[in-house]
């Protein structure tokens, strides 16, 4: 595990070197919905198509949430990290908040 840091942005917690997951999508007139649950406090990481990263932490409590209005077509690369120790987490990718 690394520093967030180490990616991109400003984003924060602890990450894996590689992207826990990557999935190619084709953008259309919907928004893109990540959010993570979990128990513990996780952070979430995207690099997305046009090399811009998206953090966040803490979206609703403690689960981070990111929203695209605009999605741009192409490969996302997601990580999935902690802050302050490990927890399972759920990742959902959605077109629906």
């Amino acid at each position: 595990m690394d520093a967030a840091t180490t990616l991109g942005g400003n984003c924060v917690g602890m990450v894996a070197n590689a992207a826990n997951y990557a999935f190619t999508y084709t953008a259309g007139s919907a928004p893109l919905f990540m959010k993570v649950r979990s128990q513990g406090d996780t952070t979430l990481i995207v690099h997305n198509p046009n090399g811009a990263w998206g953090c966040s932490d803490d979206y609703n409590g403690v689960n981070p949430a990111l929203r695209w209005d605009q999605p741009v077509s192409g490969t996302y690369h997601v990580w999935v990290g902690s802050i302050g120790g490990g927890a399972q987490a759920t990742l959902s990718i959605t077109e629906r908040e």
